[in-house]
């Protein structure tokens, strides 16, 4: 997959336990990735920066790693959650990380969407899609973390070929997107249309669904864009 960086700068940490999730069938075709699952929170799963430091950040779940960095606050622990570590790490200014020593938990939280997880070139991986409320801005915000499992414990990252995955997680209407990827007919004829277009021999081909996403956008075409993108996403 032909990809864009989508740089995701706050998370969330939450008890693996407490996360309500629904898991969608998939019927996908791509080679690359393995062992995939998608994961609705139903609710929506609300977390919060609550960590003191990087001692108590286990990271052994991708929620886990949500909540510990949007809780980061100094470099060392940012470097902490990165895969690479300070070579590949985002650097914060001294201003972002005061806000995050200083932020009201209950003002700066985040809303978990859907997770989708997979094995590729060999190594576990999972993509999760949030809402960020934050005081500093009118309306909260969609993002999506990408994250890689090495040895025990979850990392953030950002390989290329995720990142017009993670455009179209980000953008696309989480239900209908998992709707889609269950590949099975619906009855409704836009959907219907677009999982034909996008499916082959073997289920829904990710790099067709990516490419016809895009072709929305550089045709403005308003129907599908109306009918399959979040309304509240960026």
């Amino acid at each position: 997959m032909k990809v864009l960086l989508i740089n995701l700068v706050f998370l969330i940490l939450v008890n693996p336990l407490q996360a309500q999730q629904r898991e969608v069938p998939l019927g996908l075709s791509n080679s690359a990735i393995s062992n995939s699952n998608f994961f609705i929170y139903s609710p929506r799963l609300i977390v919060k920066p609550t960590l003191k430091d990087s001692t108590e950040a286990a990271n052994e779940y991708p929620e886990q790693l949500v909540t510990s960095i949007l809780s980061s606050s100094n470099q060392t622990w940012v470097n902490y959650n990165t895969l690479g570590g300070a070579k590949n790490s985002e650097k914060l200014n001294a201003e972002v990380l005061q806000f995050r020593k200083s932020m009201d938990k209950d003002k700066n939280f985040q809303q978990l969407v859907c997770k989708f997880s997979f094995t590729a070139n060999g190594s576990e991986m999972a993509m999760i899609k949030f809402f960020f409320h934050t005081e500093k801005l009118p309306k909260a915000y969609s993002g999506v973390t990408v994250m890689q499992k090495v040895g025990n414990r979850w990392y953030q990252t950002s390989p290329v070929f995720t990142s017009q995955l993670s455009l179209l997680m980000m953008r696309f209407d989480s239900e209908k997107l998992a709707t889609v990827m269950k590949a099975k007919p619906t009855g409704d004829k836009l959907m219907d249309n677009l999982i034909k277009q996008v499916k082959d021999e073997n289920g829904i081909n990710l790099d067709k669904l990516t490419k016809e996403f895009n072709q929305w956008y550089s045709t403005n075409d308003k129907e599908k864009l109306d009918y399959f993108i979040d309304k509240d996403a960026w």
